[in-house]
């Protein structure tokens, strides 16, 4: 199994975060191009994140439960 990068983790909350403040920012009256880039970006970060977790890591709220069993 591999082992959880918790940096990794960590720039993709960090992401998230980030794309969920620009939307703030931005507003309802953003323009449509700029949310579909935000919205592919934010799609990007979380296929990633997934690649990894598929690939045998364990998100950090798992990874003691997977240890124990």
């Amino acid at each position: 199994m591999a082992r959880f990068d918790e940096d990794l983790y960590a720039a993709w909350a960090a992401s998230e975060a980030t794309l969920y403040n620009t939307l703030r920012e931005l507003g309802p009256g953003a323009l449509p191009n700029a949310l579909n880039e935000l919205a592919e970006l934010k799609l990007e970060a979380n296929r990633r994140f997934m690649d990894l977790w598929t690939a045998g890591a364990a998100p950090p709220s798992t990874a003691g439960v997977a240890a124990s069993r």
